[in-house]
């Protein structure tokens, strides 16, 4: 069941990042979606099993890069990395600094 929700987050993710080459003014077809869904999902992959890069830092984004580049603009595939890499790392800053103001909180005694 895990196994699942990993697949359907990935999936969602890949479905995040055509949006994003969609808004950034990229055209591909369908078939080039299920290619977009599936590189991101094996970037993901790549950098996490990168134990030298924490949260595979440039690993993920050196892969999407490099799938990318064939099709599409190069200013579009690196603003598109980057933009991927942003929208994991805000909610992990978001939901630290809220915990951290939490737990400085001061409590009444």
């Amino acid at each position: 069941m895990l196994i699942l929700f990993a697949l359907a987050a990935k999936l969602l993710s890949g479905a995040a990042l055509c949006m994003g080459l969609l808004a950034l003014g990229a055209s591909f077809d369908y078939w080039m979606m299920f290619e977009i869904v599936s590189l991101y999902a094996i970037a993901w992959a790549i950098g996490m099993v990168s134990i030298w890069a924490p949260a595979g830092l440039g690993m993920r984004e050196g892969v999407l890069v490099w799938g990318l580049a064939s099709s599409l603009t190069m200013p579009i595939v690196l603003s598109v990395a980057a933009l991927a890499r942003v929208s994991t790392l805000l909610p992990d800053i978001i939901l630290g600094a809220a915990a951290m103001l939490h737990l400085v909180k001061p409590r009444p005694s």
